[in-house]
């Protein structure tokens, strides 16, 4: 009879910044990486693994000796270095930040430690979206492991070897560890994981980390002697190793053993209120986000005449931005200072990567023709799109923007249609060429949104308004392993569905102002003021403004809150007068639908998730395509319920206590102060995905207005277009990082086999279809600067492009 399979390896967990800040990681790394190299030395036989690439830097700059070390036991096949950058947050950054992660990880152990690394190691992140193992598998990696989905509250996820698979059809080996990441070889625990191996997958064998885990630390002796012991009892087939090679024995095994396939993202049941907690930054994360790939995209085109394209400092900005998705910075789970740190560097990279846009608009308007002074639009996406700009000295206007590309403002007209306010028996009514909004006056609420006669918007349920949940930690939701409650985790947890005395809510619909403060014709602008009170707290301000632009497809919420509360979690509420059982959720380079938690078709799992996480955009629709697509500026938890839908604004929980210390006095509360973010509601008939995400983006991306330095009779024209992507949702434009050329990638988002076009304004003297480490030699036909290629359903595509000096004139 075969004898289990037991692989060890050693592994101490180490949180860039979460009870304490980077400066005290820095020593943690060096104390904990000494501590395993001395073991070694000791122990021949001990293997490591080391996770992100951003601890090997601070050894190489700050400890070289110790980064010396770790390479020769890397060479030794000892020490294994696995991605990423940094073990980030899966449920919140963008697509295009997670491809930054693995590449730039893989860049660094390939240049640095002559590794090829092939596993995401992410054991402790909150949850994976349904599109990571297609960003793997172009990233060049093919394995992931986790172990959080041990800590599922409401059912145990099924497997622990499988394949994990995209929409698009993509495939990465996944192991969800029968254990947690550290400790020290038990017996008991072993038995056990070895049984359940046994009943799930029908083979014994089980993954062991050992050492100290979260603060690191290393292994301690008896950890390493009690593997040792296991070893030489021969009971077991067990041995050291690293996790390369227990997933190189994982495939092997699965050409003889069938291991179950995963079509679906991994959701976390527990940690809920990470989507939420900490929402200023998590708005400043977003908004850093857009402004690198704008920057990016108008410094590639700015380069095709002459501007230098500043590689250096994006990749130093994208790196600061990197390490702040840190899973416990991001998720909102960490003490002040951290977050002192974090806001600092987003505004950081945020205003520098603005500085980059200007520069780059700016060395392109001079070579404009047109007068100085003279001000000129730029659209940062690669897709014609109408937008409202504002000038300081004149009323708002609105302008057609080419495709990534200008227009020179001329002399402002206003149209003689445009939106039209008024307030009658209905309330106030703001109507433009798409939709018509209702406004109550007594409450504020938004009671009608009607497209095509159908109001979208249950007004009979008092309307969209914002409501504010009693959310104080409550003992009673364990883990299913029994070993953590939910009321430990302040920051990390909601509480709303759990108070004793049943859901305590107060929804605002009592306001102090209600005034139209905007007349049209571009812009007509409802404002709504309340105020919400808490015994023993400063009042909280919530100012709203509904705002309904010409040319414009959906109406603006625009907010602005003083927020005082403590254990309150604010949710816009928005009850639809249709149901609905899914709804579709914006996800990293894709999306993910998700049943109504509420239905009666619902499986255990899907009722687990009563809160779930979503990006950009979530839509809600009808069989017949009739629904409203939420838009939002960096908000990232829902739920939803068949006939609503809430997005989670703002929450008040306590942090956690420092590292090893106690708050003196009453704990701290996160997200006090003045928060400003939007909420956009798109009313729609029958309408694309695709068409929707670029809503989003345009949503999050206002055009960019610069004047012109100086007197000139340039050669670039009026209006123009550098780069156009036709048929999929275009994201990045950059300058190559190896060798000439740039990088243009897109995804396809209808879910259907199509034809994506890529137009530039110059010359394309070759174009390669890559992978996202600009690896393939596949030649992309060119014909009149157009690249034409067939996309398969949800693929994202990487294209590089050599351009020569022509320039091609409409």
């Amino acid at each position: 009879m075969e004898k289990p399979r037991i692989f060890i390896l050693g592994h101490s967990h180490i949180d860039a910044e979460w009870l304490w800040t980077r400066e005290e990681t820095l020593r943690v790394c060096h104390d904990t990486f000494e501590n395993v190299l001395k073991l070694m030395d000791k122990y021949p036989e001990l293997t490591f693994v080391q996770s992100s690439a951003c601890y090997y830097l601070w050894m190489e700059d700050r400890y070289p000796e110790v980064f010396e070390k770790i390479l020769r036991r890397v060479r030794e096949g000892k020490w294994e270095p696995v991605a990423p950058w940094v073990e980030f947050d899966a449920n919140i950054p963008s697509g295009e930040s997670i491809v930054r992660q693995l590449v730039y990880s893989k860049e660094y152990f390939r240049e640095k430690l002559n590794v090829d690394v092939r596993v995401l190691w992410l054991p402790d992140t909150f949850g994976f979206p349904i599109t990571l193992p297609q960003i793997m598998k172009e990233a060049g990696i093919d394995y992931f492991l986790t172990q959080k989905l041990n800590w599922n509250d409401s059912t145990a996820f099924p497997y622990n070897y499988f394949w994990w698979e995209s929409p698009d059809g993509t495939r990465v080996l996944a192991h969800q560890t029968l254990g947690g990441y550290g400790g020290i070889v038990e017996e008991r625990r072993l038995k056990f994981m070895l049984r359940v191996s046994r009943l799930r997958q029908g083979f014994e064998a089980a993954l062991i980390m050992i050492g100290f885990g979260d603060h690191g630390g290393g292994l301690s002796e008896d950890m390493v002697e009690s593997a040792r012991s296991l070893i030489s009892e021969g009971r077991y087939d067990a041995r050291f190793t690293t996790s390369m090679m227990f997933f190189k024995w994982l495939e092997k095994l699965s050409e003889k053993v069938e291991l179950p396939v995963w079509r679906d993202e991994l959701y976390l049941q527990y940690h809920r209120g990470t989507y939420t907690t900490q929402a200023r930054y998590k708005r400043l994360h977003r908004l850093a986000e857009q402004h690198l790939l704008s920057a990016e995209r108008l410094a590639s085109v700015a380069s095709w005449y002459g501007y230098r394209y500043p590689s250096e400092e994006l990749r130093k900005l994208w790196l600061k931005l990197l390490f702040n998705q840190f899973h416990d910075i991001l998720a909102g789970s960490s003490i002040p200072a951290v977050y002192d740190n974090a806001e600092r560097d987003m505004r950081e990279v945020v205003g520098r990567a603005k500085e980059i846009m200007i520069d780059a608009a700016s060395h392109i308007a001079s070579l404009i023709s047109a007068d100085k002074g003279t001000r000129v639009a730029f659209n940062t996406l690669p897709w014609p799109r109408k937008a409202v700009i504002e000038l300081e000295e004149h009323k708002p206007m609105l302008v057609d923007l080419p495709a990534l590309g200008y227009t020179v403002i001329k002399e402002i007209r206003e149209p003689h249609e445009g939106v039209h306010i008024r307030r009658n028996e209905e309330g106030y009514v703001i109507e433009n060429e798409y939709f018509k909004a209702v406004i109550d006056p007594s409450t504020g609420a938004l009671t009608g949104l009607y497209i095509g006669g159908e109001n979208l918007i249950d007004g009979s349920r008092g309307g969209v308004r914002v409501q504010v949940y009693k959310d104080e930690p409550t003992q009673g939701r364990l883990t299913l392993a029994g070993v953590f409650d939910a009321s430990m985790f302040d920051a990390w947890e909601i509480y709303i569905f759990q108070q004793l005395e049943g859901v305590v809510k107060e929804d605002l619909l009592r306001p102090q102002i209600v005034e139209i403060v905007e007349r049209g014709p571009i812009k007509a602008t409802v404002r709504v003021v309340y105020t919400y009170r808490q015994r023993g707290r400063d009042d909280s301000r919530f100012e709203i403004r509904y705002e309904v632009c010409k040319g414009i497809p959906w109406i603006t919420m625009r907010f602005k809150v003083d927020w005082h509360a403590k254990h309150r979690f604010a949710k816009l509420y928005i009850p639809l007068s249709y149901y609905s059982e899914y709804a579709i959720y914006d996800q990293a380079y894709g999306w993910v639908k998700r049943r109504n938690p509420l239905s009666p078709n619902a499986t255990l799992a899907e009722r687990a998730k009563w809160e779930v996480p979503g990006h950009m955009w979530v839509d809600v629709s009808r069989p017949d395509g009739t629904g409203i697509a939420v838009l939002d500026d960096g908000k990232y938890g829902y739920d939803f319920g068949g006939d609503f839908i809430r997005v989670s604004l703002l929450r008040s929980a306590r942090y956690p206590d420092p590292w090893g210390k106690k708050w003196k006095g009453e704990p701290p509360i996160t997200d006090q102060g003045v928060h400003e973010f939007s909420i956009g509601l798109l009313p729609h008939r029958s309408i694309a995905i695709l068409d929707i995400a670029k809503a989003a983006y345009e949503f999050n991306n206002q055009p960019l207005v610069v004047k012109q330095p100086q007197d000139g009779a340039g050669e670039l024209p009026s209006t123009h277009s550098f780069l156009e992507v036709r048929g999929g949702l275009g994201v990045v434009l950059k300058r190559a990082d190896k060798g000439e050329g740039y990088i243009v990638r897109l995804h396809e988002t209808n879910g259907d086999e199509t034809k994506v076009r890529i137009i530039t304004s110059k010359e394309v003297k070759r174009a390669l279809l890559v992978n996202f480490l600009e690896e393939g030699e596949r030649q992309i036909p060119i014909a009149n600067n157009s690249l034409t290629l067939n996309v398969k359903p949800f693929k994202i595509i990487t294209v590089k492009l050599e351009l020569g000096d022509h320039e091609l004139r409409p």
